[in-house]
């Protein structure tokens, strides 16, 4: 049991350490969710500022 704890807090703070946050709002550098969506790798956050965006067909394909 604690070998398993281990490797997962292990996993758990790698994911943590080589994740970043993709910030999409008009201003940002970042301003299309499918934009957003491609340049993330696994595990990545896209947080969504406050507008509209008229965009279809999105498909997230990462966990």
């Amino acid at each position: 049991m604690h070998r398993a704890y281990i490797h997962s807090l292990a996993l758990f703070i790698t994911c943590i350490v080589y994740s970043q946050q993709i910030n999409v709002c008009n201003s940002c550098s970042v301003t299309s969710l499918k934009e957003a969506i491609s340049i993330a790798k696994d595990f990545d956050t896209i947080l969504v500022r406050k507008g509209t965006y008229k965009e279809h067909d999105i498909v997230v394909d990462k966990p």
